[in-house]
């Protein structure tokens, strides 16, 4: 089932830090746990997504739903709740009963409330309905911190606008629900995703916003622009909200924000219904298209005998916006997330699909026609545990993208430009060959000195938490930051994305900008340089600021015994062609990320420099030039094994 990420803290190293090396003392409350905020927070949205059943005690949440000072003589009757996710017919049932029953609904105003018409004398036998879409329910545009949602934030919304207006002063809660009944809708969730498209068509029409019309057909075409827009957009988003093996779930399933919503809101409703022992007729909005007798079981629901006629109902199922390859994905990516209960619900749908398609529904997954224990092995074996969610076959394609892939733009020439000048030739020449699913600008979003691109961060607080729970004697993440200049966006930047504590922070200048370090980054700052062990620069210079090499650094810092740098960020003014052989040696902890702004190099470092750097299994996930320096390139590298520049065995 899909989970979301939960937030932890790993401690600091107690290595004491030596010579010039200042750190700034964190109160141990900073470092053992998450704020209480926090971890309320995460455990709510992980529940919106992992329950079957739900282990929230919603009993006990709703007494914050009563609103007692709005409390009033009792409802007449029952309340009949129409529980419908947006464009299931959920307004054409409430029309629906209101026809044949002739009993008074209460109606929906601009503001989500219902209106009962007082004039009318109360029966003890009387109804009224309600309709709501609860929560989780949003337009195109909503990221998944507006729209993932737990049961009991999900009730909470169903019953907060659910209020009466007039003069009876009347307001639902929880008990109203209780006492009353549920009619939960339901419809073919490709049908309402693409319903979804054409509401947001015509309000785009109706706004007379002609420049996104003119990109947007009323078509399959336009579906499938708009889908791969939202997908894009809230990536980013996905890749911090949701664990691993969710995202990688999220991977080439076309819309999968729209019908992660509509299994989610599915979800969520079967359970509270079941918590709060209510009374369900679950209707499918296809049903009112067969004369499928879904009136007569209304009917029967309801205790009541047909009174009046019933409306026509003209919305029909959009058919042809999906290739049968996409419907494939979106089943398998629904089955792996909706309960069982939201699964026998809509299987129907999927009758056609499933056919080849072989599933456990007793675990909730679904397996296709192999197990998938082993699908992510060769991505993890490859990039050394870093990518842990990658399909093989997915990963092979990234292989291929390598293999065609040319670093020159005259590879028998490949110092053809440099004579025109460092800039001219980096333009042209070793472009990246990698891409990071989930890569992030860390510090801003300036470019120049300061910000990085850094590959998927947030698996650097996966791999902290899973490091601290096997040695928790060592720090779970350690960053190296060389070259400060008193800019320290990036660091700050880091801590704020993967959570105080869970990485180990140094950095390191010749010159003293410890002064002017935020006080909430928690980082130790050491007055030193880098240098090169061939004597580029000797360990003091003539101003009296003080370098080591990258090996002696390691050493006064006992960073010896450590696997992994995760993250060695470099920018020292020329100082990467005098050291960057030294970064490889075998003594020297793997340094599992690059960042490096790369300066003007010498003629006979040029190609040693970024060949090497391949030689050694980094592949390059990002480039783009400095603006601010115009003369310094931002190169990002990310470390793989040899076996992934060998050809893979299919070509997908």
């Amino acid at each position: 089932m899909a989970a979301v990420r939960q937030q932890s803290r790993s401690s600091m190293s107690s290595e004491p830090v030596r010579n010039h090396s200042r750190r700034k003392h964190v109160h141990s409350s900073h470092v053992k746990s998450c704020p209480l905020i926090l971890c309320a927070l995460y455990s709510i949205v992980t529940s919106a997504i992992l329950s079957v059943t739900s282990t929230h005690a919603i009993e006990d949440s709703t007494s914050s739903l009563r609103r007692q000072s709005h409390r009033r003589a009792t409802i007449p009757g029952e309340v009949v709740w129409i529980l419908s996710y947006v464009h299931s017919a959920g307004d054409f049932t409430e029309r629906l009963i209101n026809a044949i029953t002739q009993d008074n609904p209460a109606e929906r105003n601009d503001h989500e409330s219902f209106i009962l018409d007082p004039e009318r004398p109360d029966t003890e036998d009387d109804f009224v309905v309600t309709r709501s879409h609860c929560g989780g329910v949003c337009l195109s545009e909503c990221t998944p911190n507006q729209y993932v949602l737990a049961p009991d934030g999900f009730l909470d919304q169903c019953v907060e606008h659910a209020s009466f207006r007039g003069e009876l002063d009347l307001r639902l809660d929880v008990d109203d629900l209780r006492r009353g009944r549920v009619v939960h809708m339901v419809r073919d969730p490709f049908s309402t995703a693409a319903a979804g498209y054409i509401y947001e068509w015509n309000v785009h029409r109706k706004a007379n916003n002609k420049e996104w019309l003119r990109y947007h057909s009323k078509d399959s075409v336009g579906f499938t622009k708009w889908c791969r827009e939202m997908d894009m957009r809230n990536k980013m988003s996905e890749g911090v909200t949701f664990d691993v093996k969710t995202n990688a779930l999220l991977e080439d399933v076309p819309c999968h924000t729209e019908f992660f919503k509509w299994v989610q809101w599915h979800n969520n409703a079967f359970i509270i219904e079941e918590q709060l022992s209510l009374k369900v007729l679950v209707v499918h909005q296809e049903d009112y298209s067969s004369n499928s007798g879904v009136v007569d079981n209304i009917l029967q629901f309801l205790g009541r005998n047909q009174v009046g006629k019933v409306p026509v109902y003209g919305t029909e199922n959009v058919i042809g916006f999906y290739s049968t390859e996409e419907e494939e994905k979106i089943v398998e990516f629904i089955k792996q997330i909706a309960s069982e209960k939201t699964w026998n619900e809509s299987k129907t749908y999927f009758k056609d699909v499933i056919a080849e398609i072989k599933y456990d529904v007793g675990l909730g997954n679904l397996r296709g026609s192999q197990d998938v224990s082993g699908m992510y092995e060769l991505a993890s074996k490859q990039s050394f545990g870093f990518f842990n969610d990658i399909p093989e076959d997915a990963w092979k394609r990234k292989q291929n993208m390598m293999k065609e892939h040319v670093s020159h733009w005259q590879p028998s020439n490949p110092l053809a430009k440099f004579p025109q000048g460092h800039v001219n030739w980096y333009a042209f020449n070793y472009e990246p060959n990698f891409n990071c699913p989930y890569e992030r600008r860390v510090g801003g979003n300036g470019n120049g000195d300061g910000p990085k691109w850094v590959c998927d961060p947030y698996r650097l607080k996966e791999n902290s938490i899973s490091r601290n729970a096997k040695t928790p004697d060592k720090p779970g993440c350690v960053i190296y930051s060389i070259g400060s200049n008193g800019d320290f966006s990036f660091e700050l930047g880091m801590q704020n994305m993967v959570g105080k504590g869970t990485c180990e922070i140094h950095i390191f200048d010749m010159d003293d900008y410890e002064a002017v370090m935020p006080q909430e980054l928690e980082a130790t700052y050491h007055v030193w340089g880098l240098r090169g062990s061939k004597g580029n620069l000797p360990k003091t210079d003539d101003e009296g600021r003080v370098y080591y090499t990258l090996k002696e650094t390691i050493s006064m810092l006992g960073h010896e015994d450590l696997e992994v740098i995760d993250v060695f960020k470099i920018d020292c003014e020329g100082c990467e062609f005098a050291t960057f052989d030294e970064w490889f040696d075998p003594t020297i902890p793997m340094l599992q990320q690059i960042l490096v702004e790369v300066h003007k190099p010498p003629e006979d470092k040029a190609l040693h420099f970024f060949d090497g750097l391949k030689s050694q299994g980094y592949a390059t996930f990002h480039k783009e030039p400095n603006l601010f320096a115009r003369a310094m390139i931002e190169y990002a590298f990310i470390k793989l094994s040899n076996d992934f520049y060998l050809p893979s065995e299919t070509s997908p």
